[in-house]
């Protein structure tokens, strides 16, 4: 059975395939052998000492980088090497500790001014209120209609 028997509290500022070589060290330097790898796992295994073979008996170890949205990644271990894992304990511990950590992303502070309130609306809006463009359009109108009527009164007479 295979259970999360640890995992990184930090983001670690490694790739997914320099995380699982980091990793691949480690385990080789504890006794473990690499049997498989994708691109975000490494499957290890230790053989007990007393199997018949090489599989049989065997405790796996599989480290997995999650990559993380901003970058790096989160590293979790699953397993059915609980015994060693506890074992080797104080080794995990410094070891991810040893690791790169991504620096957590700055706190963007936005600071609202109010805007300063005047005693009326500016100039432009006061130019541009739809009051404004109507009594302009209703004048420009009534030249126009007296214009053709002049036209229309010189042409009679």
């Amino acid at each position: 059975m295979h259970r999360e028997l640890a995992s990184s509290r930090d983001v670690v500022n490694l790739s997914p395939p320099r995380a699982l070589d980091e990793a691949g060290h480690f385990l080789v330097g504890q006794g473990y052998a690499v049997v498989d790898r994708t691109a975000t796992t490494l499957t290890t295994e230790r053989k007990e000492p007393n199997s018949a073979t090489q599989h049989e008996g065997a405790s796996k170890l599989i480290v997995i980088a999650v990559p993380q949205p901003d970058g790096g990644v989160r590293i979790k271990v699953r397993g059915s090497d609980h015994e060693g894992a506890l074992a080797r304990q104080a080794g995990w511990t410094e070891w991810m500790d040893g690791l790169p950590k991504r620096p957590p992303p700055p706190v963007v502070r936005v600071k609202i001014v109010p805007m300063k309130s005047s005693s009326g609306p500016s100039s432009i809006s006061r130019i541009l209120c739809p009051d404004v463009v109507l009594s302009v359009v209703v004048l420009v109108a009534l030249v126009a209609v007296l214009a053709l009527m002049r036209l229309a009164i010189s042409l009679l007479f």
